[in-house]
């Protein structure tokens, strides 16, 4: 299945397309913060954050982040089975 929004598309390979997806998205979420809409702010300022983040990392860097979360995930999940077979 693909993914929904592919950050690693050859679309955002330029540099100036990465600082305007990552700046309107921050610039949405302050605008909407002024209309008083919380949620779509938490939202839009969220998801600016993942792709400033996801933009300003290199990619070897991106496969250890995933490989220890990957990781951490599996480790928690199989505390919580534990746990819960236990009871």
């Amino acid at each position: 299945m693909k993914k929904f929004l592919d950050l690693e598309s050859a679309f955002y390979a330029p540099l100036w397309i990465r600082v305007a997806v990552t700046a309107v998205l921050m610039l949405w979420g302050i605008f909407e913060f002024s209309q008083g809409a919380y949620i779509w702010t938490l939202i839009f300022l969220v998801v600016g954050a993942v792709c400033g983040w996801r933009f300003a990392t290199p990619p070897r860097f991106m496969k250890a982040v995933s490989k220890i979360t990957n990781r951490l995930f599996i480790a928690m999940v199989l505390r919580i089975f534990r746990w819960t077979s236990r009871t």
